[in-house]
């Protein structure tokens, strides 16, 4: 493979070749600037371009050209190196990103060429997206002649794949502040993502584009991978949160798996301004669902020989693949993200790369602390009683107001499904007076806010009573979502002189953007010119409606595939009810869609759509007012428009007709051959074989056979519709029966599934219930390979608990497993028995047990605690100048213990013995001092 290295100039053209460089390394980062490093012989063709002033690189493999652009911005070399002129040139670079170093925020009044003094050092964006900030910073940076040569595909409304941004901001950045920093905060925030295409700046909504998932990337350790270490982090890891609010508000927030398998770590997250309990649990929550495990990520080196995937080519950073250490099933790996791709060329050519991976627990602690920090502009405080002023009241200086005030907001539900907003002020902390002295006599910030467009009985927006704030940052709750906000924060030391208020920019507080469950589809019947759409009252998938749902639209139309919009909406239900559509065409056919709508607004997708045609009661207009046969459509007088009595023999003339249709028909005994609703189509007959049903395919569903009693039902068949039931075949898919034994939706069933080459399955289910946190359910289940008896998750299907496993040619398994993961296990096969457990790091501790001997897979403790009933106690112990050591237990052990010692010495050959052995421990003695060794014991209880 042939790497050499082009040199341009920043217009991109081309000044000349490297065609020897050394040592070459490039490494790519999750939105981050990459670098590029090597050595090139000081004598070699080409060295003097590394001198220019502003030379830019690219590399070249096998002839083509790779898009990144690189800086070349350090180089140096050692005039003393022996190698003389041809010592080698270090020479650093960093990816074009870099460029936006290169340019600073000026203050939002500033115009190219004119001068500074004066204006207001700050550039505020109010309800911005994230497109919107970098572009406008972009275009003030080259208006004043810098970053000519970064382009953007990306507006205020799109970002570079043309997706719309999601999420608006309003924020305030500090004038002197390089443009590096601020796309690195914005990233760092979870608001966008960037790439840079050469000197193309690319800018995408999170975790989209820069987050492909590609589950058919899987590098297995011992092909793909040479070696690939694990760190795993237990540090962070916490059960309970104790959350502290306002006025005494306090909440507790448990994770009950990671108290299940960590037991009990707490910790404290201090919220100040938060007064609502509810608020102030889901914030709780937010931060302790980023402490649930232990962190794990991996720096693997791959094979270049044997590796399929290409890194950089089939794979890019802040993409998700699969890494697989035990070979197995692919499907069950779960994804991790490449954080980065560091590759290194050898002197041939030939790359070598490794790989930053990180799991799913990193990449969620990360998401959560962009939450946060979105929330409070990047600031920390622990909230606590403000302290009162103390200090010199001789001291008249006033300290500084804060240089800005920054505001974030979020929307959240309230127990009863009402909106409210939350809203975040904060500001950087003072610290110098109003005269440029140093302000050393801190005190309290005082915090309120207003709310410019609301009035309150009749009266003026007024300012919400003071906040003393010991800290840079101020919450508040139960605000009205959608509202414009403005908030102000004022300065006062310890002698109780106050600075003037620092004023926030206005901005929207936080609205509901999240819409209820598309509706379940819509059950349409015919009516006499109308038409009746019933809901059940539930989403599309059997969920409930949440907690803030308003109503479901009802919208119809003559086209099939409509889009609802206001003119379609023909009524509304605030839950499961029946709406009748009145005033439609007779024979035209119409379609109905449901729209749900939360309080907010937030409008659902359309449901299923279901069509229904009006019945038709006369064919055309009456006739000198008598109603004929040709007015009459068949089946359209029925007897609820008969009044009782009022058709009588004396008004019937003789019948005479091959065949009668009526709405209804009282008689005594009726004796035909056949009776039946219907020619065609979904009908039930009666006839001298019995009784049988078809459905409109003309498929026969219901069969009952007159002369043996024989019944077929093709569908389903239930006991009833509430309590307890059951429900046989109740979804008219697999072979079913649901036990109900309550009212309510929890049931057991048991279901049968083919298999292969004609192969029968069958399993036996609970109902679900609470285990760690998840809903879970036992299950049963025999196939012609396996037969198991285990503990599931309901929403995965996978293992979460205890499980019995067995076949007829490998044995049987006892285990408990988490997901995939085997934890504790017992096999019982024909050669032998296995006892052991999966441990942290990837191995096995394991008990064999064969026909003739007992083998044992692990290690043993090292000089460990015991416990009084244990059968062993080992390990190993150093020792200096010493002639007797005595050990102990750690507990008074239930029976004798046999001590067994082994003395290593690298001084001299020396005699020992042990010289006394009790409950609590045992002591060796040396036939001579030694000023060295260690002592190696193996004690079993007899």
């Amino acid at each position: 493979m042939a790497v050499h290295l082009r040199v341009l100039s920043p217009s991109g053209s081309l000044l000349g070749l490297l065609p020897y460089p050394a040592d070459l390394k490039t490494q790519a980062e999750h939105n981050g600037v990459g670098t590029l490093t090597f050595t090139y012989p000081r004598n070699a063709p080409g060295a003097g371009l590394l001198s220019g002033d502003d030379p830019r690189l690219s590399l070249v493999i096998d002839g083509v050209e790779k898009p990144e652009r690189y800086l070349l911005e350090d180089d140096g070399d050692d005039p003393a190196d022996d190698a003389g002129e041809a010592r080698p040139i270090q020479v650093g670079c960093r990816g074009a990103l870099a460029l936006l170093e290169r340019a600073v925020i000026y203050p939002v009044g500033h115009t190219p060429g004119q001068a500074v003094q004066g204006l207001d050092a700050h550039f505020p964006f109010v309800n911005a997206t994230p497109g919107a900030v970098i572009a406008t910073l972009l275009q003030r940076a080259q208006a004043r002649g810098a970053l000519t040569e970064i382009t953007w595909d990306f507006t205020s409304a799109a970002d570079s794949a043309g997706r719309p941004w999601p999420t608006t901001y309003t924020v305030q950045y500090d004038a002197g502040g390089d443009l590096l920093k601020t796309v690195t905060s914005i990233t760092g925030a979870g608001w966008a993502d960037v790439r840079m295409e050469g000197y193309r700046l690319r800018a995408y909504v999170p975790d989209t584009v820069c987050a492909t998932d590609h589950p058919g990337i899987v590098l297995y350790l011992g092909r793909d991978v040479l070696k690939g270490p694990r760190q795993r982090s237990r540090r962070s890891v916490r059960s309970h949160l104790l959350a502290s609010g306002d006025s005494g508000n306090l909440a507790e927030v448990v994770n009950p798996t990671a108290a299940a398998r960590y037991g009990r770590r707490e910790a404290f997250d201090g919220r100040g301004g938060i007064t609502d309990a509810t608020t102030l649990a889901e914030l709780a929550r937010v931060t302790l669902g980023g402490m649930g495990a232990a962190s794990e990520g991996f720096t693997i080196e791959l094979d270049p020989a044997a590796t399929q995937h290409r890194p950089g080519i089939d794979y890019r950073a802040g993409d998700y693949i699969r890494y697989d250490q035990r070979r197995t099933d692919p499907a069950t790996l779960e994804p991790l993200r490449v954080r980065t791709i560091a590759t290194t060329y050898d002197n041939t050519g030939q790359p070598s790369s490794s790989l930053e991976l990180n799991d799913l627990f990193v990449e969620q602690r990360i998401r959560v602390q962009r939450q946060l920090d979105a929330l409070t502009n990047g600031s920390a405080t622990a909230s606590r009683t403000p302290l009162p002023p103390l200090g010199d009241r001789n001291d008249t200086v006033a300290p500084k107001a804060p240089d800005a005030v920054l505001l974030g907001s979020w929307a959240y539900l309230d127990r009863g499904g009402q909106q409210h907003a939350a809203l975040a002020v904060s500001w950087p902390a003072v610290t110098q007076n109003a005269d440029g002295t140093v302000y050393d006599d801190a005190g309290n910030y005082y915090v309120s806010y207003l709310l410019p467009g609301l009035r309150i009985a009749g009266q003026d927006p007024q300012w919400s009573p003071e906040q003393a704030v010991n800290g840079t940052i101020a919450h508040y709750d139960q605000l009205p979502a959608g509202q414009r906000v403005q908030a102000r924060v004022r300065t006062v030391d310890a002698s109780g002189n106050s600075s003037t208020w620092r004023l926030s920019e206005e901005t929207i507080l936080a609205s509901d953007t999240t819409p209820p469950p598309v509706p379940s589809k819509p059950a349409v019947t015919s009516l006499i010119g109308a038409l009746r759409a019933v809901w059940d009252g539930r989403g599309a998938q059997g969920e409930e409606m949440p907690a803030d749902f308003a109503e479901v639209e009802v919208h119809a139309s003559r086209a099939a595939g409509f889009a609802p919009s206001a003119a379609t909406i023909v009524d509304r239900l605030a839950g499961a009810a029946a709406a009748p559509i009145t005033g439609l065409s007779y024979g035209t056919t119409y379609y109905i869609k449901f729209v749900a709508r939360d309080r907010a607004g937030n409008a659902s997708q359309p449901s299923a759509e279901a069509s229904a045609v009006p019945t038709v009661v006369i064919r055309s207009d009456l006739a000198d007012q008598i109603i004929g046969t040709t007015q009459l459509a068949d089946a359209t007088i029925i007897g609820a428009k008969i009044a009782l009595a009022t058709i009588q023999d004396a008004n019937i003339g003789t019948v005479s007709a091959s065949k009668l249709t009526v709405g209804k028909l009282n008689a005594d005994v009726t004796v035909s051959a056949r009776i039946k609703t219907a020619d065609t189509g979904a009908r039930v007959e009666l006839n001298s074989a019995g009784i049988e049903a078809w459905n409109a395919n003309g498929v026969k569903t219901v069969s009952v056979s007159a002369t043996t009693g024989d019944v077929r039902i093709v569908g389903g068949l239930s006991s009833g519709t509430t309590g307890q039931r059951i429900e046989i075949n109740p979804g008219g898919g697999l072979p079913e029966i649901r036990f109900f034994p309550t009212n309510g939706n929890n049931y057991a069933f048991v279901n049968a599934v083919g298999g292969s080459n004609g192969a029968a399955y069958i399993g036996l289910n609970s109902g679900t219930f609470q285990h760690n946190g998840q809903s879970t359910a036992y299950r049963l289940y025999l196939t012609e390979y396996m037969s198991a008896l285990e503990t599931i998750r309901t929403d995965t299907q996978r293992p979460w608990g205890g499980t019995v496993r067995m076949n007829a040619g490998q044995g049987a398994a006892l285990a408990y497993m988490v997901e995939d993961s085997v934890k504790g296990y017992v096999v019982a096969a024909d050669s032998g028995v296995q006892i052991g457990r999966s441990n942290d790091r990837g191995g096995n501790t394991e008990l064999w047990i064969d026909a003739t001997t007992l083998q044992y897979k692990g290690t043993f403790l090292n000089y460990w605690y015991a416990e009084p009933d244990r059968g062993l106690f080992t390990g190993t112990v150093g020792m200096t100048n010493w002639t007797s050591m005595s050990l102990s237990y750690g507990p008074t052990m239930q029976s004798a213990m046999v001590p067994i010692v082994t003395l290593r010495d690298w001084q001299a050959v020396r005699a020992w013995q042990v010289t006394a052995s009790s409950l609590t421990g045992f002591t060796t003695t040396l036939a001579s001092a030694s000023s060295d060794g260690s002592v190696g014991f193996w004690c079993y209880r007899i």
